[in-house]
């Protein structure tokens, strides 16, 4: 939560009850996690938090995937970075099956 309040400026001034996270499934190297907060009565604001797995800095490139993320996302592919921190990322969040 405090990650998210850091990171997302809208979120920096709400409560941590505001909150709600949840699993996201499909990670094959990491964690997936869905940060949400309510927006209203019937909506809300989500991102994605990915915590990197164990030892995945051997076989990805980080650095390059860092410098790759910001030209897929404005060409329109994938998720906006958010952030950046020690052993992951924050991105948009995106609703898909």
């Amino acid at each position: 939560r405090d990650l998210c309040k850091e990171l997302v400026k809208e979120w920096s001034s709400l409560d941590s009850s505001c909150f709600s996270i949840s699993t996201v499934s499909g990670g094959i190297t990491n964690m997936l996690l869905k940060v949400s907060v309510k927006e209203g009565s019937d909506s809300e604001s989500s991102v994605t938090v990915r915590l990197y797995g164990p030892n995945t800095d051997l076989v990805i490139d980080r650095e390059r995937e860092l410098q790759a993320i910001p030209y897929l996302s404005a060409a329109g592919f994938g998720a906006r970075l958010l952030g950046v921190f020690e052993n992951g990322v924050v991105s948009s969040f995106i609703h898909a099956r």
